[in-house]
Formats: C-alpha cells, structure tokens, sequence
C-alpha cells in the first residue's frame, strides 16, 4: 500500500481515539499512535505532519475536559421543557427526573417530589455519556435546578427542546462518528458471537 494511504487511514483512527468518549477513551488508538512512533523514518515529509497529527490529536483530547462545549454545543445554553415532570432526590447534587405520568408511583428517600411545570425554563450545566453493551452511547443532560442539579436521561431528549428547536444531536455529528471508529477492536468479536 502506498505511504500516504496508510498515513492518512492511520491518522483518521488516531484523531478519532482522541474523540473518543468511550470506556475506554484514547486506549484503542495506541496502536495507531506507535504507528505513527514508525512512520517518523519514513522522511522529512512524514515527519512533520505525523507531528502535526499528534498535535491535533493531543488538543482534541484535552478539550473533553477543558472545553466540553466544543464537543457538546448545548452546554451553557438554555433548554425548555415541553412537558409536565416530576424529580426526586438523588444523592447529594443531583437528582432523577421522571415524566408526570410516572411521578404516582414515586417515593422519594425524603418524601418530597418536586413538579416541574410545562415551559419552565432550565440551564445545561454539563453532559455526560455511558456506553452500554450495544455499544449505543447514551448522554445525560445535567441542568441547574436550584441548588443541584437534574439529570436528564437520553430517553426523555423529545420534551426538551432549546428555544422550539429539537436539541439533537446532544453531541456533534464529526466527534460522533470520528469517536465510532475507535469501535474496530470488537468488530471480530461481534461478527463470531
């Protein structure tokens, strides 16, 4: 195979173990990465843009934690719930959110269920994911209520929309599909199981 088409697939699935946001984050790219380490012999031309590479990759990689709103544009912004709910206490900051339909049916550990109204208007403090077995990530929206936090799971993102417009995709479609690649170690076992 020609030099460039290996440098550049090898690139592809190394920006995209820095996008991860996985269980297992950079992990699988550290084939990739020692890949790299090797094609610094390959000249002068290699070099630099293997540099080059490791650079984006490293910056791609801080800002999951240093500037998550590159990856999660709803971070900061507004929501608007479109639908009566309910919440109760979980833990110490954050608490669970339920839909009105579900809230007879609750006990909460102190005994108080707050009701959240139709068009109340709430803050997206932060997001976080969980991969399942499905490999089919799921984010949570942390919103600012009071002095905690409510945690929205991926289930409920149709009663919340950001000024009338749906706030899917929670993360953008690029980091998306580059963090996708970093799926290839399972690939074997999902096609012999």
């Amino acid at each position: 195979m020609p030099k460039i088409f290996l440098f550049v697939l090898n690139a592809l699935f190394l920006i995209g173990g820095s996008c991860n946001l996985g269980n297992f984050s950079i992990l699988p790219a550290l084939p990739m990465f020692c890949f790299q380490i090797y094609m610094l012999d390959w000249g002068k031309n290699f070099y630099r843009a293997v540099i080059i590479v490791y650079v984006v990759s490293l910056a791609l990689f801080v800002s999951q934690y240093v500037y998550p709103k590159l990856y999660f544009p709803l971070i900061g912004n507004k929501v608007v719930i479109n639908q009566d709910a309910c919440i109760t206490p979980f833990g110490e900051k954050a608490q669970q959110w339920y839909l009105e339909s579900d809230c007879k049916n609750l006990t909460a550990s102190d005994g108080k269920i707050r009701k959240l109204n139709k068009g109340s208007h709430y803050e997206v403090d932060s997001v976080s994911n969980s991969n399942s077995v499905s490999l089919k990530s799921e984010f949570f929206l942390k919103l600012k209520y009071e002095n905690s936090l409510i945690t929205v799971s991926d289930n409920y993102k149709n009663i919340i929309t950001n000024e009338g417009k749906s706030i899917q995709p929670v993360l953008r479609p690029i980091f998306y599909y580059l963090s996708n690649l970093m799926i290839y170690p399972v690939v074997p076992l999902m096609l012999f199981l």
